[in-house]
């Protein structure tokens, strides 16, 4: 990841996390593994921020397969 969570809002956050995780079920070149590793930093940098991530309801639903932040 080149992005500096850090410097990005959480709302940025949240959709780059959602777009993981509707990438996430992809199964070609390791993927899958990939999205998961990105949704475990998003995870982390949002609790760090006391912020709760989606749900995997909402994230399925605002997600865009292979939108930014995504692998």
């Amino acid at each position: 990841m080149s992005k500096d969570l850090s410097q990005l809002s959480t709302a940025d956050i949240q959709q780059m996390r959602a777009n993981a995780c509707v990438t996430y079920g992809c199964m070609g070149h390791k993927k899958a593994y990939r999205n998961g590793l990105l949704i475990e930093k998003y995870d982390e940098e949002l609790t760090n921020r006391g912020e709760t991530p989606w749900s995997h309801d909402k994230s399925y639903k605002e997600g865009r397969f292979n939108g930014e932040g995504s692998s």
